[in-house]
């Protein structure tokens, strides 16, 4: 499971020139945000030197003999995910292109073509993706957006933007590039119903496939708006035969089932023909009435909608969202859709209206409205039972902390993914403290119980003794910044004997390594918690 960011580019339809423009702009978006490049220097010892420093345009080494940029995260947070780059060789990317082809619509190259017909499955560009890595929605993941639909937007009609972003991000991340720009960068046409139909009206002559390509493509919201774009454009034979396909791809009893009932009824589609495509054609889905009554009460069509509510669905499949997913969001939405949590549709029938359709399509028969009053009832007693459950998780989560809602403000930093950016003045919370007072008794311990080989290490010359703490090294990557000021430092012996016993803990458990490598990146944490001679 992961958040990506993706870039298709048709690179035989860019000149060298419009390459080179793009490339001079990203790096202005570079310079503009605190990008992490992750260095190896091969050059300074005999062992491979890895620390991160500010993204900028360098040689690519060891990977490349080109100049670029590249970047793994953000250096303020050293928050850490895939790594981006972007190569100022145009020619670079020649060479790993996916097919000979001659369609030339780039948007064809983030399609799935898995079960699409197959008029769309012909349509295979030879495009390059320069972008294929996960953000896991830490901080830079706007940023390598900007970058992403600064390249979409100069590069266009030949690029392309996808992954798990939403139009929402992207207006965003446009709107942060946009004040670093001399000229300013569009949104991609897959937001623009008009323009995206155009241009798939190019390459497609049957209504069929070209309805199935629009919807997968578009990045507008299920709601009725779009829904009415699709009645004013499509005939009703091609709207009822992509349905009765989609539903079919999915188990019944499936989330997945769930979701395509709920994107279904958010478009404003008739509860009378979904009644057709899942139980009364012949073609169609062929489900049991009491079965289809039950996914229709589950779609929370006849739940209003209220004012607050909680969106379930991956902020990639929200227009608005401006925020991406995490791993943790994802897994807590499927959770909670696995356990049944019932969403309002955009759309909204009284339970009376749902009975009167049912009648009709079905026959006026009293087991129907029996039938509807049970799921009903069930569903009524499941959404109080999730409820209650997830109520239990939260104030289980608070007691295990130790700490209700009225203290979670009382620290400024208040979990271990802050303390990189503790300056001082800062309060921390307790058990942190704690837990940087257990890394100092550790070290203290270490350097008495293994008095003769800290012995040994401060008698080496000042360049093995570099190389012995590159070595030690081995759990997380710490700043060029941190490293200058170590090196500054080598004569010091207590100093460094500290460096090196906390480059000596196991920081495989994630809290572990986070509080480690926010010692050692902030010096200043270093010397109140850790440096006894700086206290």
């Amino acid at each position: 499971m992961g958040i990506f960011i993706k870039l298709n580019v048709l690179m035989d339809k860019i000149e060298e020139k419009e390459w080179e423009a793009v490339y001079q702009e990203s790096l202005q978006l570079i310079n503009a945000y605190s990008f992490a490049d992750r260095i190896v220097d091969k050059e300074s010892s005999s062992r491979d030197w890895v620390y991160l420093d500010r993204s900028r345009e360098r040689v690519l080494k060891p990977w490349h003999d080109e100049v670029g940029w590249y970047t793994i995260g953000n250096l303020e947070t050293m928050e850490t995910a895939e790594d981006f780059k972007l190569i100022r060789n145009k020619k670079c990317y020649k060479h790993n292109v996916n097919c000979e082809s001659d369609c030339e619509e780039i948007f064809f190259s983030i399609i799935n073509y898995w079960n699409l017909d197959e008029e769309i499955q012909n349509q295979n560009p030879a495009s390059y993706r320069i972008f294929d890595s996960k953000t896991q929605g830490l901080a830079y993941h706007q940023y390598i957006l900007a970058i992403a639909c600064l390249l979409e937007s100069r590069l266009a009609p030949y690029a392309v933007v996808s992954g798990d972003v939403s139009k929402g991000q992207m207006e965003k991340a446009i709107a942060w590039a946009n004040t670093i720009l001399e000229q300013p960068i569009e949104l991609t046409e897959r937001a623009h119903n008009e323009k995206l139909l155009a241009r798939l009206q190019k390459c497609l002559t049957k209504e069929t496939s070209l309805f199935e390509a629009w919807i997968n493509l578009t990045v507008n919201n299920d709601n009725q708006e779009l829904g009415d774009f699709i009645r004013n454009k499509f005939s009703q034979e091609s709207i009822v035969a992509y349905f009765t396909k989609l539903f079919k791809e999915y188990d019944p009893e499936s989330v997945g089932f769930g979701n395509q009932v709920k994107s279904y009824f958010n478009l404003h589609f008739s509860l009378e023909m979904l009644c057709d495509i899942c139980v009364l054609n012949e073609n169609g889905c062929r489900l049991s009435v009491e079965f289809f009554i039950k996914r229709v009460i589950d779609s929370g069509i006849l739940t209003r909608e209220k004012a607050v509510q909680q969106d379930l669905r991956p902020a990639s499949q929200n227009a608005t969202s401006t925020k991406p997913d995490t791993v943790d969001s994802l897994f807590y939405k499927t959770f909670m859709k696995m356990k049944g949590h019932r969403q309002p549709t955009k759309q909204y029938l009284s339970v009376t209206e749902f009975k009167a359709i049912c009648t009709r399509k079905f026959g006026e028969d009293s087991q129907i409205i029996k039938m509807i009053e049970e799921k009903l009832s069930q569903a009524r007693d499941e959404e109080g039972s999730i409820i209650n459950e997830f109520e239990k998780i939260i104030k289980a989560n608070l007691s295990e902390n130790q700490r209700g809602a009225e203290l979670q403000n009382s620290w400024d930093i208040e979990d271990f993914t802050q303390l990189i950016n503790w300056q001082v003045g800062k309060t921390i919370a307790p058990e942190i403290v704690e837990a940087l007072n257990k890394v100092k008794l550790f070290v203290e311990e270490l350097i008495v119980k293994d008095h003769q080989h800290f012995t040994e290490f401060h008698n080496y010359h000042r360049q093995k003794r570099l190389e012995t703490l590159i070595e030690a090294n081995r759990y997380f990557c710490i700043t060029k910044k941190s490293w200058d000021y170590i090196e500054q430092r080598l004569d010091d012996r207590d100093f460094i004997a500290r460096v090196l016993g906390v480059f000596y803990v196991k920081a495989e458990e994630i809290n572990i390594n986070r509080l480690l490598k926010s010692v050692l990146c902030n010096m200043d944490l270093f010397n109140k918690f850790v440096n006894t001679n700086n206290e």
